[in-house]
């Protein structure tokens, strides 16, 4: 009978022992976000949101691979459509710094080009408001294999003989203004204080970053526009008026990330540039 009751007892401590080394199961932490397909009436050029969850921890990725899979069956029966090519589409690459999120589409072999002159655009814009949910990201740049041409523009091209010379020299920043977006604190913003920014036809320059072959894009953006595409609006960054001109420098026909690489025009003849979500005045500096 002891013996008996000695394998019991065993048994008992070894399935304790057994259960106390099994690991738990890890809890990954969701988060519900916006996507946006093809529904007339919609918000914006007959786009409308429904909702995913993804993972909070990187849920701009997962935010867009849910936009190029389409609707459900269930949000096909209330109206929404994918976005034309979209599933012939993936993404190449995806990177968020400096408030911008630059993400770049793969087509697929099968893809045979746009299907009606609205599709680019409405594509470019369904992956601009999936991707300005996110507190990190103010600005969206879309490309297409590479080309970030692959939409009708507003903007015209500056080169050196039809430019604005009044951009070209030598400016510095001086101080900084904040909008109603998300933002670095003061501190951090305070770092970039006395920064240069050198602007020349064949020559750019921020701080230490060099690019030998700038171009300039220059549009007029309207209230609603710059407040849509920078998430804040004029009068809270002190512009007052229901326009503002905005000049965007790319480097070898490439973004390039650096403070200066987007200028909006002031009336006093400053201009301010952003960078991680403040708004930093640049003076132009004298000729010696």
């Amino acid at each position: 009978m002891k013996t008996v009751f000695s394998i019991g007892l065993f048994a008992i401590v070894f399935a304790c022992a057994a259960v106390s080394v099994v690991p738990q199961a890890r809890v990954v932490a969701r988060k519900e976000v916006k996507v946006y397909f093809y529904h007339d009436p919609g918000e914006y050029i007959e786009l409308a949101p429904v909702t995913r969850s993804v993972n909070a921890a990187g849920p701009a990725r997962p935010a867009i691979e849910a936009l190029l899979q389409g609707p459900t069956a269930a949000e096909r029966r209330r109206g929404f459509e994918s976005l034309a090519s979209a599933s012939d589409f993936r993404i190449g690459s995806l990177k968020i710094t400096g408030g911008t999120a630059r993400i770049n589409f793969i087509s697929t072999r099968r893809w045979t080009g746009w299907a009606g002159d609205l599709a680019p655009v409405r594509f470019k814009t369904a992956v601009e408001l999936t991707l300005k949910q996110f507190p990190t990201v103010q600005r969206v740049i879309v490309s297409l294999n590479g080309d970030e041409k692959f939409y009708d523009e507003r903007g015209n091209h500056v080169n050196s003989e039809s430019a604005d010379h009044d951009l070209f020299g030598t400016w510095q920043i001086v101080s900084f203004r904040f909008g109603k977006g998300v933002s670095v604190g003061p501190g951090d913003a305070k770092k970039l204080l006395g920064l240069k920014v050198q602007l020349g036809d064949t020559r750019a320059q921020s701080g230490s970053e060099v690019c030998d072959s700038p171009t300039y894009t220059s549009t007029r953006m309207t209230a609603n526009e710059f407040s849509y595409d920078f998430r804040t609006s004029l009068k809270s960054i002190g512009i007052r008026g229901n326009h503002v001109d905005v000049v965007n420098v790319e480097c070898g026909g490439s973004d390039w990330p650096v403070p200066g690489a987007t200028l909006i025009k002031l009336q006093d003849g400053r201009m301010l540039t952003i960078w991680d979500g403040v708004f930093f005045v640049l003076k132009k500096q004298r000729k010696n």
